[in-house]
């Protein structure tokens, strides 16, 4: 057999190869577009609080801010999921996250949160009920053979398409849970005494996402961004305080740790708890959106960029409520 013919007969198989490794080789890229995406929209949204938080004493500063991300996670919501959701339930949840951190921010107290996210719940259970299509007929054939008004053919294989309303509720009220935790943001903010850990919450939130990127598994990436979210903490913590911006933390950080081991010892402490609890939520949040096994539109990445930077301050304010620092 002649050289020719030999690699005549190796082309084939050699091109499956090649095909094979170039869809991989796409995929690959597609998804590390995704994160960096994701990572983008964390740090825009980071940097904007940081500048908000400095150029600005009100509240309601951060409070738009916070209903900005709030839309962004709205509208890109079901790319992010596959799972589409009925007009009404996005407008109603796009004026929830709008509504929600600016009445946080104007009332002082997350309290206040609570009622509107009752009457925000009830409102897009209904909205999505309402916009639900019309049930189809899941009975036996030979009890439809008795019925006296058939189903008609293109209506019941239309049906058969949609999404379950069950699945368009559970992700309604997931998307509800996300738009209330940014609030927290507005509540860290008009905290006494804890409005510098804004700022701070956004350094680490952002360096983070940062750290997510590194590795090719999960398991690597999530090992990174605990890893950078443990430094980032205890530098970010130490920097405010040497800075002079926390001296009216001082008397609450920690006291007994302070006068036993030193008030910056106090703060590394807090940082490395709060870089801890940042990185434990991406991480969540990334295994359960993330495109570690479908790969999102762009649209969907911006969203999880935004779901990221919004429940970065649940953590850091449970900390603060429960004297966890």
């Amino acid at each position: 057999m002649s050289a020719p013919e030999t690699a005549s007969r190796r082309t084939p198989h050699t091109q499956g190869l090649l095909a094979i490794f170039s869809a991989l080789r796409d995929q690959e890229s597609h998804g590390r577009f995704g994160t960096q995406l994701s990572a983008f929209a964390v740090m825009t949204l980071s940097m904007l609080t940081i500048c908000a938080w400095l150029l600005s004493d009100a509240a309601w500063p951060l409070g738009a801010l916070i209903g900005f991300a709030g839309i962004a996670l709205v509208l890109g919501w079901p790319a992010l999921t596959g799972i589409d959701l009925p007009a009404a339930t996005l407008l109603v949840l796009a004026g929830t996250s709008m509504i929600l951190p600016i009445v946080v921010a104007a009332s002082g107290d997350l309290g206040n949160a609570v009622p509107i996210l009752a009457l925000a719940a009830v409102a897009t259970l209904a909205a999505t009920i309402f916009s639900a299509p019309t049930p189809s007929d899941h009975s036996l054939p030979e009890l439809r053979a008795h019925t006296s008004t058939p189903v008609p053919q293109h209506r019941s294989h239309s049906q058969a398409t949609r999404r379950p309303t069950t699945l368009s509720l559970a992700s309604a009220m997931s998307l509800l849970v996300l738009i209330g935790a940014g609030s927290a943001w507005s509540a860290l903010d008009v905290l006494e005494n804890w409005g510098i850990l804004v700022p701070l919450t956004a350094a680490i939130i952002a360096l983070v996402v940062w750290g997510n990127q590194i590795g090719h598994s999960f398991r690597a990436q999530s090992f990174s961004a605990l890893g950078i979210g443990i430094l980032t903490g205890i530098t970010v913590s130490i920097s405010a305080y040497w800075l002079g911006r926390a001296t009216l933390l001082m008397p609450i950080i920690l006291p007994e740790v302070a006068q036993s081991l030193g008030r910056p010892v106090a703060f590394m402490i807090v940082g490395i708890a709060a870089g801890i609890a940042v990185a434990l939520a991406v991480i969540v949040l990334d295994g359960i959106l993330g495109d570690h096994f479908t790969h999102r539109p762009a649209l969907g990445a911006l969203s999880r960029g935004a779901a990221k930077f919004l429940i970065a301050a649940i953590p850091i304010y449970t900390l603060v409520r429960i004297g966890g620092i």
